[in-house]
């Protein structure tokens, strides 16, 4: 695919869109026999545990009073069920195959990708416990927001493969943070090794082409999923 074409522009409805990448995201999903959109929502035993899912509504909230423009929720309803040994491991499954639904979808590269925001989600299990076979069930309702715009002007994207694969993804090794100062500089210098953009010599401030000072971090992967987040402070502002 070029690099230049947008994989996420599809010529198709938001609900389409939406219902095909959480299809796809459904599937990375382990040890589910049965997997259907929209399925026979009567599921026989045999093909339990089963996932079943549809997207029947959608809503457009206007964002514009010209060109068509809107806020497009599209509602995508899931049910799944499955057999336990007993009450109590009827009920831990499905409680874990909710959270594997839900980390499927929330952590989907392109269905994250194509959504404003997930609006809402609302879940409800049910568990069989008048005796055998301990049938467990659960059903969700999820909101996705997208937005759509209508323009007669622009050309119709070309069909591709939706979703395509998801991009692989490396742990982060190393962070350079590198200074070359404006108001510490060399005015006559000229330095071969330049990694960024300076001026000229002679010049009348930086930068001139060299370190003043520079941090390395190294073996970030180290510190796993998380390890840099929000709390993480490099204070380099005294540097003059």
């Amino acid at each position: 695919m070029s690099e230049d074409v947008d994989p996420t522009a599809q010529p198709m409805s938001a609900r389409r869109q939406v219902r095909l990448a959480v299809m796809v995201a459904l599937e990375t999903i382990p040890g589910i026999n049965t997997l259907e959109s929209p399925g026979q929502w009567p599921t026989p035993e045999e093909k339990l545990p089963a996932i079943l899912m549809r997207a029947p509504r959608s809503s457009k909230e206007s964002k514009a009073r010209a060109q068509p423009q809107f806020d497009t929720t599209v509602t995508v309803d899931i049910e799944a069920r499955l057999k336990g040994k007993s009450q109590e491991d009827a009920q831990d499954q499905i409680e874990a195959l909710e959270d594997a639904i839900e980390n499927a979808l929330l952590k989907s590269y392109w269905l994250v990708k194509i959504v404003q925001q997930v609006s809402s989600i609302e879940s409800e299990t049910e568990i069989n416990v008048d005796g055998k076979p301990y049938l467990a069930g659960l059903k969700m309702s999820l909101s996705f927001e997208c937005y759509e715009v209508f323009d007669p002007a622009a050309d119709a994207p070309t069909a591709s493969a939706w979703p395509p694969p998801a991009p692989v993804i490396v742990a982060l090794q190393e962070i350079g943070i590198h200074a070359d100062l404006i108001n510490v500089f060399d005015a006559y210098g000229t330095y071969s090794d330049a990694e960024f953009p300076y001026l000229p010599a002679p010049r009348p401030y930086g930068p001139d082409g060299r370190d003043e000072a520079y941090v390395q971090l190294f073996n970030l992967d180290w510190l796993g999923p998380g390890g840099l987040d929000e709390d993480f402070m490099l204070d380099v502002s005294t540097l003059e």
